[in-house]
Formats: C-alpha cells, sequence, structure tokens
C-alpha cells in the first residue's frame, strides 16, 4: 500500500489546522506514515507515529476551539468508547473497569476532543505498565469529572493535548500517585445547551486503524 493524502484530504483529517505551504510536508508526512506503516514498523516506533497523528488532532481541535460543539449525553459516549478500548486491551493483558455516577450526562462539548483526551490518559496507563486500569465518571456541581487510575508504575505523564481540553471548558488536570496508583483527574465545565447542534458521532470506535482508540492507544488494528 502507497497511500498520498491529497490536501482535500489532509484538510478534512485535520480539521480546524489550515493546511499551508509551511505545515502540509509535516501532516502529510504524519498521515502517509500511519497509513502506510506495515509489519517491518516495529510496535514502538508505531506508537511514535501514532502520538504525531494525535498531536495534530489536538492541535486542531485546540483551534477550532467551542466550533465543534454538540449537546449530547457525555455518558453514553463514554461507556462505548471505554467498552471498546476494554475490547482491545484485554487482549494484551490489561484489565479496563469503567463506571459512570449517571447514566444521563448531557453537556455541550466537542466529543471527539473527550475521546482523545481520554485515550490519551489511558495510553499512558499502560505505557507505565499498567494491568488494571479503573475509570469513573461522575458529576460533581456542574463539573464533570473523568477519573482513571492503574497500577503502573509512578511518573505517569499525560499528553500537552489533554490539558488543552481541559483548560477549553474551564477546566483542570489533576495528577498525582498514591497507594501504588497513578490517578488522573481530568475535571471539566462544559455546561449544556440543548439548542446547540446534537452530538451524532459514529460509536463504533474500532472501525478502522485511524479510529479513536486503536489512534489514541497506539495500537495496531
Amino acid at each position: 500500500m502507497n497511500f498520498q493524502p491529497n490536501l482535500k484530504f489532509l484538510s478534512e483529517t485535520v480539521g480546524g489546522i489550515t493546511v499551508n505551504e509551511e505545515n502540509e510536508p509535516y501532516i502529510r508526512e504524519a498521515l502517509h506514515a500511519v497509513f502506510n506503516a506495515d509489519e517491518s514498523v516495529g510496535d514502538d516506533e508505531y506508537k511514535k507515529l501514532c502520538g504525531k497523528y494525535t498531536r495534530l488532532k489536538f492541535m486542531s481541535m485546540s483551534r477550532a476551539g467551542h466550533e465543534r460543539d454538540r449537546y449530547g449525553n457525555l455518558a453514553y459516549f463514554t461507556d462505548e468508547l471505554i467498552s471498546a478500548a476494554a475490547d482491545v486491551l484485554k487482549k494484551r493483558g490489561t484489565d479496563v473497569k469503567f463506571e459512570c455516577t449517571n447514566e444521563n450526562m448531557f453537556v455541550t462539548c466537542n466529543f471527539e476532543y473527550a475521546y482523545y483526551s481520554a485515550m490519551s490518559v489511558i495510553r499512558s496507563c499502560v505505557e507505565s505498565g499498567a494491568e488494571k486500569i479503573s475509570v469513573r465518571l461522575s458529576e460533581d456541581e456542574n463539573r464533570v469529572c473523568l477519573f482513571v487510575s492503574s497500577d503502573g508504575s509512578p511518573g505517569m505523564k499525560t499528553d500537552s493535548g489533554v490539558y488543552s481540553f481541559a483548560s477549553l471548558y474551564s477546566g483542570t488536570v489533576l495528577s498525582c500517585n498514591s497507594d501504588n496508583k497513578n490517578i488522573t483527574a481530568v475535571k471539566i465545565a462544559p455546561g449544556a445547551d440543548p439548542e446547540a447542534e446534537i452530538a451524532v458521532y459514529d460509536t463504533d470506535f474500532l472501525f478502522d486503524r485511524m479510529s479513536p482508540v486503536y489512534m489514541g492507544l497506539g495500537i495496531r488494528l
């Protein structure tokens, strides 16, 4: 396979980033490398390629601001996302559990941004050697909190894109190590605007190698 993305595809894929002469070679290289990675590319190198693509997505979504905000049930989408990630990671010896305090958690936010942020935190858990990961979504005083804990080694690093996501919704990211567990909490204040466009994102998070789960975790299809 020899995939060479055209400008239209580049523009649609990275969304809020304007493809120009300056950044087009970098974007093209990132997408080309991911699409053409075959078995000769080691797992570590493939993770780096996925990391480059994810950073592009974070950059795109950050620049878009609130333009891509949609109204929908964050609990439903998060449940579907974490379930998909759990299916993939179970085959690799990592157990992922999800808990939600309210199955009807309607908010207005960029759901794709939320997807990649959640996957980035889980990926950090996996790379720290975690065998058990616990994910909890809860509400507290008009804020939504994604709480992730794992039994991996200390020093887990969270992608800076997650901080950008939290900042967009007047939130924070808290990371610490307690009782031999990595703990990361992403808190946001997304609000809820029923008049906003309804979120209709596809919840098939394992549809191909470019899906949020595979790319976010840096795992091959």
